[in-house]
């Protein structure tokens, strides 16, 4: 039994583990896999922007993963949902796990536990799927000044350790497994290490069900013990049950669980004969699984190896889309020439000796038709511009052309959206600027008295003058705010995705994500970001956790009424 273990639990293993947990947090901050997974439905939103609502995504519904079983129900081959969320009744990062590995007879599953953690990791970070050495865990991880382990035992917590400190791991194939401890070797390493790690519940033995499912979610399978009894050794399929109180021995990782089963899903280091191909059903309770839960999550590499869940670097922009609103209390009559990159060259358009017209109504807002270039809205530079109503012209624009890019360039998510906002008496929004200070306070007033649709504009006027300026992060949360309540829930996601996770609004900016999901009928991504709130760290207020907590139990309960589930 010690060859097929090894696990060596050190005296008060938790001794330091709120200090640990504490400079994790400030080192990983708001870039767990929880908050990062969110990126992956920006993708589905810009497919649907000109079309039909975006795909469900198969979250939380129980409807997703069939009947209890064997491995062609809700077993290894299920069909397990795309976002991790800790309210799913089953959930599983086989995907993403490396193959199973076999420790032979030697006591080293602390390495293959804490390397099977890792590599799950470098997969979900990095995107890299490549096969690290056990041999050199067990060969050269030290922490705090004494070996990790050996043959005869060890501590996963201790590389996790050894990988956030000085400690990188060459290929498999570098320093293959030897089943037997060496000498250290000085042969180059790769670069991979880790960026942090963390205990599952610092202050407790045995962390809860729900604890271990959030920890799964932000950071991918954890390392963790088990009793391994002779029945356990004995393990073919089915759910493992055994409630054996004995001395926890033996280090494995979990990496998704089954609430239908009431089991987690274990990845063993035994090699694939043992067990349904080297995993095991446990129940949650069986033979003190779970105890000592401990996370790793890489490091972000340099780049060469971009994962699902790395946000991709936001391209750079020299056009912008152009919306315009007429609200002067007339219907206008608008030309317009624009300035674009086309074939290659910078021009006048539809060329410089013509105009495109439009009639817009009053109170009337339009993305402006091109008719020489798809996808027939209007991307450009510079504007030149004028109307005529009854008893007014609007003609600041037509021999001064309105720059749309201040500064040439910009980097953003996706192409922004210049507004042009005419107002009465020839005025329009551009020419009209205010003190940004007084300008946002005044767009504030018409959101608090529920104005939405003229707080809409105020908003948008006044991010056309102040591009640059910190409050727009804070100008996108009204407007996506705004939008939700207009039922225009599509443009309300698009101008909350504006606010990056630095800004102090961002927590409450995911909850009306969810809450715009849950609109468009998409409720596997709203459990995602309302999730994200009640269990990513991010500093939100009770009231809002409260809140976006009702929420997904409602979701979760729906039965097609609200919800598309797939």
């Amino acid at each position: 039994m010690s060859q097929l273990t090894g696990l060596s639990v050190p005296p008060h293993p938790l001794k330091d583990a709120v200090e640990q947990n504490v400079r994790a947090s400030r080192r990983v901050g708001r870039q767990h896999l929880l908050v990062r997974q969110l990126e992956m439905t920006r993708k589905p939103l810009r497919q649907g922007r000109k079309g039909p609502p975006p795909p469900p995504a198969s979250v939380g519904s129980q409807e997703d993963f069939g009947e209890s079983g064997g491995l062609g129900g809700s077993g290894l081959n299920a069909s397990y949902a795309t976002l991790c969320s800790p309210s799913a009744v089953a959930f599983a990062w086989l995907d993403k796990a490396p193959p199973i590995r076999d420790q032979s007879k030697c006591g080293s599953c602390w390495a293959f536990a804490a390397m099977g953690a890792f590599e799950t990791s470098q997969r979900l970070v990095n995107g890299v799927t490549a096969d690290l050495s056990e041999q050199r865990v067990l060969d050269c991880a030290t922490a705090n000044g004494k070996d990790a382990g050996s043959c005869k035992g060890g501590w996963y917590s201790d590389v996790f350790e050894w990988l956030a400190a000085a400690g990188t791991v060459p290929h498999e194939h570098i320093d293959p497994y030897a089943a037997q401890e060496r000498t250290c070797s000085t042969q180059a390493a790769s670069s991979f290490k880790a960026k942090a790690w963390g205990w599952v519940s610092p202050k407790q033995l045995d962390p809860s069900v729900t604890e271990i499912k959030e920890a799964i979610c932000k950071y991918g399978p954890v390392a963790t013990t088990v009793n391994a009894t002779k029945a356990f050794v004995a393990y073919t399929g089915g759910v493992f049950d055994e409630r054996d109180p004995g001395i926890i021995n033996h280090a494995v990782v979990l990496v998704g669980w089954d609430d239908q089963r009431g089991a987690w899903l274990m990845r063993n280091s035994w090699g694939t004969k043992w067990g349904e191909g080297g995993y095991m059903w446990i129940k949650y309770d069986a033979n003190s699984v779970g105890r000592y839960s401990a996370w790793v999550l890489a490091n972000e590499d340099d780049g060469s190896h971009v994962g699902e869940h790395q946000p991709a670097p936001q391209p750079t922009f020299t056009e912008k889309y152009l919306s315009l609103s007429n609200q002067s209390g007339q219907t206008l009559t608008i030309e317009m020439q624009w300035y674009a990159d086309r074939n290659s060259g910078d021009r006048w358009l539809p060329s410089s000796f013509q105009t495109m017209s439009l009639t817009l109504a009053s109170g009337e807002t339009v993305n402006v038709n091109d008719p020489t270039h798809r996808p027939f809205v209007v991307q450009a530079k510079r504007l030149k511009i004028w109307a005529t109503g009854v008893d007014a012209k609007w003609t600041a624009w037509r021999d001064t052309p309105l720059n749309l890019v201040p500064g040439g360039s910009y980097r953003a998510t996706e192409q922004d959206v210049y507004s042009l906002v005419f107002f009465p008496n020839g005025r329009d929004s551009a020419s009209t600027v205010m003190n940004p200070k007084a300008e946002f306070e005044a767009a504030q007033f018409l959101y608090q008295e529920r104005r939405y649709a003229d707080s809409d504009i105020a908003f948008r006027t006044w991010i056309s003058h102040n591009p640059t300026h910190p409050w727009v992060g804070y100008a996108r949360y009204f407007l996506g705010v705004g939008r939700y309540y207009l039922g225009d829930y599509a443009t309300a996601l698009y101008d909350l995705y504006e606010v990056q996770s630095d800004n102090s609004w961002y927590a409450h900016a995911l909850y009306w994500c969810g809450m715009a999901w849950t609109g468009l009928g998409n409720c596997g991504h709203a459990i995602a970001f309302l999730e994200a709130v009640t269990s990513g760290d991010l500093g939100a207020p009770k009231l809002w956790r409260d809140a976006a907590q009702n929420a997904i139990q409602t979701l979760s309960a729906d039965k097609g009424v609200m919800c598309e589930w797939g």
